[in-house]
């Protein structure tokens, strides 16, 4: 039931996780993820992104 403490319910048991931090970056970027809609951003960017011979392919960059 409450996993192997005997019936004692611990944090994790109840989905939290008190001994990681959030740090200011993480913060920063589910902000932005609410805010600026991703996929219709690159798909206005990319049109118009230059098209190289080398390098990785950013139009294939799935954000998330």
């Amino acid at each position: 039931m409450c996993g192997r403490n005997n019936g004692v319910m611990t944090q994790q048991d109840l989905g939290l996780n008190l001994s990681t931090r959030r740090t200011r970056k993480a913060v920063f970027l589910d902000e932005m993820n609410l805010v600026v809609p991703w996929t219709e951003l690159l798909s206005l960017i990319a049109p118009h992104a230059p098209r190289a011979k080398t390098g990785g392919n950013w139009g294939q960059i799935k954000i998330s």
